[in-house]
């Protein structure tokens, strides 16, 4: 039997676009929220920007299984 579900990581993006840190949110199925918080680590993301500059900032990630 396959398991599905969902996690909603919070993800702090900073200035280059790499993460500095991400939390589990909230999580449909604890067993996916390791897997979860692992593969966020070798993400990477487009900097956020305010008035044009690069900025640190907060995210919300869903990641289904």
């Amino acid at each position: 039997k396959n398991a599905s579900g969902i996690v909603m990581l919070a993800v702090l993006i900073n200035e280059s676009g790499e993460v500095d840190g991400a939390f589990v949110k909230d999580t449909s199925d604890p067993r996916f929220n390791d897997p979860s918080l692992d593969a966020m680590k070798a993400w990477e993301f487009a900097p956020l920007t305010k008035d044009a500059e690069p900025t640190r900032g907060l995210m919300f990630v869903p990641i289904q299984f």
